[in-house]
Order: C-alpha cells, then sequence, then structure tokens
C-alpha cells in the first residue's frame, strides 16, 4: 500500500494496527485507574444550574493533560518507523506536533440522564463544560457530526494533518470514527456542512461546498484493534456517532503541522488537487459566543439511531 499516494489523492491513510498493544495497554490502564467513566465525571444538575459555565479553556492544555504522564508510551507511537515515514513525506522531515491529547467517546448509557437531555441530536457534543475541572484534562465527546479539522483554526491554511490512534478494540458500536475520502475536494467549508443521504443505508452523501459546488462521497467507518493508526488532511470530512457500548472509546489525537521549509511535501502536492479554499474566515456557526450549541441536526446521530 502507497499510504503517500492515498493521502495526497484522498485525503486520508489509515496503516492499521502498527503500535504494539502492551504499551496502548499500559495508557489505557493507568487512565482507568485516575477516574470511573460514569457520571462522577460530571456536575450533578443543580451544580451545573447554579455555575452556568461555558465551553471555554475547558479541554486539555499544558499542565492538564493526562498524556504528560506517558512520555515512554507517546515516544514508541511518535517513533514508529511507519509512521515517521509518512510524515516525513507529506510534511517534510522537520514536521512539528503541535497539539496531542486524549479523547474519550462516553458511553451513551454512562451519561446522566439531564446531560442527554440536553444534547442528544446537537452537532457537536463536546462535554467540557458538564466535566469537573479536575477531570479536563481529557477531551470527554458524545459523537460529532462530519466536520472538518479545520473548524477550529480561523483563517489557518491547511498546512497540517490529523493522527489518530486507537487504544482499544473499536467495533461498530464504539463510537468509530466515520470518514469521508476525497471530502477535502471541495475545500474549507462552514460546519454544519450540507451533506444529503443518497441511498437507503446513508453511506452514499451529495456534500454541497459553501459556494455552490457539490460532489458525490462515501464515508468509511473505521473499527480496528489496539493500536490502529489513521491519519487525515485537516478538509476532509470525519465524526463520530454516540458510543452505544458499555465502555468509553479511548485514543489519542495529533495535530501535526508541515516543516515550515524546503518542499513541496505532500500535503503541498494534495492542497494543489483541492477546488476551493484551502482556509475559512468563518470555520463553524453551531455555538454562540460562550461556546455553547445553538443548532441541531446531526447526520452520524441519526445514522447510529438507524443502523444499530
Amino acid at each position: 500500500m502507497d499510504y503517500t499516494s492515498e493521502f495526497i489523492e484522498h485525503g486520508y491513510s489509515e496503516l492499521g494496527s502498527i503500535i504494539p498493544q502492551a504499551y496502548c495497554a499500559k495508557i489505557l490502564n493507568t487512565v482507568h485507574d485516575t477516574r470511573k467513566f460514569d457520571s462522577s465525571l460530571f456536575f450533578d444538575e443543580a451544580e451545573f444550574e447554579r455555575l452556568n459555565p461555558d465551553a471555554f479553556n475547558k479541554n486539555p492544555r499544558p499542565g492538564s493533560n493526562v498524556l504528560e504522564h506517558f512520555p515512554e508510551e507517546l515516544n514508541v507511537v511518535e517513533r514508529n518507523e511507519q509512521l515517521v515515514d509518512l510524515l516525513t513525506k507529506l510534511l517534510g522531515p522537520h514536521y512539528n506536533i503541535f497539539r496531542k491529547k486524549l479523547v474519550c467517546g462516553m458511553p451513551e448509557r454512562k451519561l446522566p440522564k439531564w446531560i442527554l437531555d440536553r444534547i442528544s441530536g446537537m452537532p457537536s457534543n463536546n462535554l467540557a463544560h458538564f466535566v469537573k475541572p479536575e477531570f479536563t484534562d481529557i477531551t470527554y465527546f458524545y459523537g460529532i457530526d462530519f466536520h472538518q479539522d479545520i473548524v477550529d483554526w480561523k483563517d489557518r491554511r491547511s498546512d497540517f494533518l490529523t493522527v489518530y490512534v486507537y487504544l482499544d478494540e473499536v467495533g461498530e458500536t464504539d463510537a468509530p470514527l466515520f470518514v469521508v475520502p476525497d471530502s477535502q475536494l471541495l475545500g474549507a467549508n462552514c460546519f454544519p456542512h450540507d451533506l444529503e443521504p443518497l441511498n437507503t443505508n446513508n453511506s452514499l452523501w451529495r456534500y454541497r461546498s459553501d459556494d455552490g459546488k457539490s460532489l458525490e462521497v462515501c464515508h468509511h467507518v473505521m473499527t480496528g484493534g489496539a493500536g490502529h493508526v489513521a491519519c487525515w488532511h485537516p478538509l476532509m470530512l470525519h465524526g463520530t456517532g454516540p458510543d452505544l457500548s458499555d465502555h468509553p472509546r479511548l485514543s489519542l489525537r495529533y495535530l501535526i503541522e508541515r516543516d515550515p521549509d524546503g518542499g513541496p511535501y505532500g500535503i503541498d502536492i494534495a492542497n494543489d488537487l483541492i477546488n476551493g479554499p484551502l482556509e475559512t474566515p468563518e470555520p463553524r456557526k453551531d455555538l454562540d459566543r460562550r461556546g455553547l450549541a445553538v443548532v441541531q441536526n446531526n447526520h452520524l446521530y441519526e445514522l447510529s439511531r438507524t443502523t444499530h
């Protein structure tokens, strides 16, 4: 498999389970020793109403990032020969990891009902503002609709990519990633995105850009074992439905930017194929000024409900 060409042409490469399971298990076991992935993570409803928190500055950050406790394990991931080779071809020899965090897909059955009542069907369910401060060293999600990773980066050029590592086996009910190869070809667009299902099982979509172009695309459900690695372009659509299992789906998420010198590298060649902008002044319109959701409608929430 030529992973570099696959990324350039389709915006996505899936390397498989290339990280040794023992290192994944050590991270999982240690994290599980620090907390229970249940209602104890969250404010109770009365306290939440009294505090009325916004959603800003609640995600992992320097000094409050659980991954700071795993330098040995992360070194194994970040120096994996196959991954380093791909990143060097795509981003250049001096690529830079500028964000890393642990992402948790929270099991639906472990969420308090009052939280579920507030978030069901919303396009982006980052649970940050419901989480007690001592547990915000991890990002917790209850699904997120198809989006681009440029969504967090107003006016930033698409000069980076995402690397994602499953730490445990992920099946169809464990909030697997839904990825949409080729969707990056329409450029940077505002979230939520304009998607229309074209067949009965919703695997084929009509995707329309903000400037009126359209493309037929198919999603791929990324299941895999512990240590399963994939990377994608910041403009490729992807997301997850709710975790319908009885345990959290824990994964590593990296954002890695291009070497500022030299090239062209794979990311530059991929960008040359895109028929649309490589950045956007308005990456999302689903949140208010406090970072709270104001838009309803979630394709992946509905799709998960009809298929499981």
